[in-house]
């Protein structure tokens, strides 16, 4: 009797708390829990495949009936729910529907009780927003360029929805054709491969959206190997033209015992392939720094100890009258040289600068304001009687009588360049800004002037190498290809994608150029990559054009 009247009591006291009103709850006495519709994916702009519900509860878990919930999303371009505030019924539950907002990505929405003494948090509710249908499509990046016939390449499309955001490839469905398949062919891949010289118009669609992208097949690239013998990692240098002889220099490395060291090489053109032949052999670590080839193709080749010289049929020696030369610049058949300066107990790395013509040795007097250290020292010489010569703080000009200090026009401060260059037969000179965004300068009787050009901020591309035609217009190889200045502007020649231009490059009068490059070769036994080293000549069409995407 006793249990059964306990029990009776227990009960009453339990039908009186479930008629507690609203008005009397205290935040404390309140919780709650998602029963319907947390973590759902949806698409963004739309409302989540089904309604989201959450049951209020007060303390020992019984139902809280016809409280006012509140309903926020957290989240910035998250949506709205449908009803900005519910009730809940006599399960303490109420529902609502989300309807996701414009931007893809997690989302939070909040649920509150409204209560006399304030608002309390009851639960959170989390949805997924993916990117709704493809609405358009555009190149991500400079993913195509203008290629060479036998290039392939796979441009990058970013795809997004109405409200911009991306649609995950899987989702985009592109499908490619080529509207000039005998030019570029594509695959379902989107793999562009390049056939002929010509223009093609690549088209990308996703669901409604469309992509023309234009391609110029703008070169043939004719590889031509470089055959280094045993000699390990070759590079070349320098190459250049003269006499109806095309030469190219610079050095690998060899093994003597325990002992690397440098190996100045010429390389020869012999048929389809280059042949590496050792300036000198038996000499110390030596390095090859400059070229220059006279009209009639003698080559003079600066290392860090001495001048080497060959004649079209003859191999390399030193020369005898430029034994302790490090820098040679030429215009025709006369050359400058750059010396360390010699002291009673040494060298100092200073440089001495020599006019060499006629086999006579003629100084310019470098004043001491002009001077700088020899292995940082480039020369370009536009004339017989005229030198650019930098390395130090600012650049200096020599016109055939005096040295100035090279400033842009209307500028009070001295100007440093660097890798100068100008064509071995004469004319403009050009140079590289040194530090900075690496300006581009025109050099013309000691002013410069500064041209613009498409590297100019791509801090990826230092590297880049400077060589003039005979018009006096730069070209310059960077690891996508060459780009050339003539009458039209700026345009890019370039190299088949396995390829990496590694930098000397000389631009023939047909508007072909010859420049060196890598590619993988394969593993070395140790585990790392072997290059092939090649000199390729890229012969463009007549009217090359530069890539240019057209998205619409």
């Amino acid at each position: 009797m006793l249990c059964r009247a306990a029990a009776l009591a227990l009960s009453a006291l339990a039908a009186c708390s479930d008629s507690m009103r609203p008005g009397e709850l205290r935040p404390a006495e309140l919780g709650g829990e998602v029963v319907r519709g947390d973590g759902q994916t949806g698409t963004a702009g739309a409302p989540l495949p089904d309604s989201v519900a959450v049951r209020v509860l007060r303390r020992g878990g019984a139902p809280a009936r016809d409280v006012t919930l509140e309903w926020r999303v957290l989240s910035e371009g998250g949506g709205e729910l449908r009803f900005p505030a519910t009730r809940t019924d006599d399960q303490g539950r109420s529902g609502n529907v989300w309807i996701l907002g414009p931007r893809a990505g997690e989302h939070a929405a909040e649920v509150r009780a409204v209560l006399p003494e304030g608002t309390v948090v009851v639960d959170t509710v989390r949805a997924v927003a993916a990117a709704a249908a493809p609405a358009a499509v555009e190149v991500a990046g400079d993913t195509l360029r203008a290629l060479a016939v036998g290039d392939t390449v796979r441009p990058v499309l970013r795809v997004r929805d109405r409200f911009g955001n991306e649609v995950p490839a899987a989702r985009a469905a592109v499908t490619w054709r080529s509207l000039a398949p005998a030019v570029v062919s594509v695959d379902s891949a989107g793999r562009a491969r390049a056939l002929e010289l010509g223009d093609a118009v690549l088209e990308a669609k996703a669901g409604t959206a469309t992509a023309r992208l234009r391609v110029a097949v703008a070169a043939v690239v004719d590889v031509f190997p470089v055959d280094a013998g045993a000699w390990l990692s070759p590079r070349i240098v320098a190459i250049q033209r003269g006499g109806g002889r095309l030469v190219a220099v610079g050095d690998a490395q060899v093994f003597d015992g325990q002992t690397q060291r440098a190996v100045p090489l010429g390389y020869t053109l012999t048929g389809s392939a280059w042949t590496a032949q050792a300036m000198a052999p038996g000499t110390p670590d030596l390095r090859v720094n400059t070229l220059h080839v006279t009209p009639a193709g003698r080559a003079f080749a600066a290392t860090d100890r001495g001048v080497y010289s060959s004649l079209p049929s003859s191999g390399w020696g030193p020369h005898p009258n430029l034994r302790d030369a490090q820098r040679v610049a030429g215009s025709g058949d006369v050359l400058f040289v750059g010396f360390r300066r010699p002291t009673a107990t040494g060298w100092t790395d200073s440089l001495s600068v020599y006019r060499y013509a006629g086999e006579a040795l003629t100084s310019l007097r470098l004043p001491p304001e002009h001077d700088l250290p020899w292995y940082a020292a480039s020369l370009a010489a536009p004339a017989a009687d005229r030198l650019y010569l930098t390395g130090g703080p600012g650049t200096s000009y020599w016109n055939g009588s005096g040295w100035s200090a090279v400033r842009e026009a209307g500028a009070a401060a001295d100007l440093p360049l660097y890798r100068l260059a100008a064509h071995p037969q004469g004319g403009t000179a050009w140079g590289f800004e040194y530090g900075g965004p690496r300006r581009l300068f025109r050099l013309r009787e000691g002013v410069a002037e500064r041209v613009a050009y498409p590297l100019e901020r791509k801090t990826d591309e230092y590297d880049t190498q400077l060589a003039v035609d005979a018009d006096g217009n730069p070209w310059l190889s960077f690891s996508g290809g060459v780009l050339a200045l003539d009458a039209r502007g700026w345009r890019t020649l370039p190299i088949p994608g396995e390829w990496t231009a590694t930098g000397a490059l000389w631009p023939e009068p047909d508007g072909s150029v010859w420049v060196a490059a890598t590619r993988p070769a394969g593993r070395s036994p140790t585990g790392g990559t072997t290059s092939q080293l090649a000199i390729l000549r890229i012969r463009p069409r007549a009217a090359s054009s530069t890539f240019t995407d057209d998205v619409r």
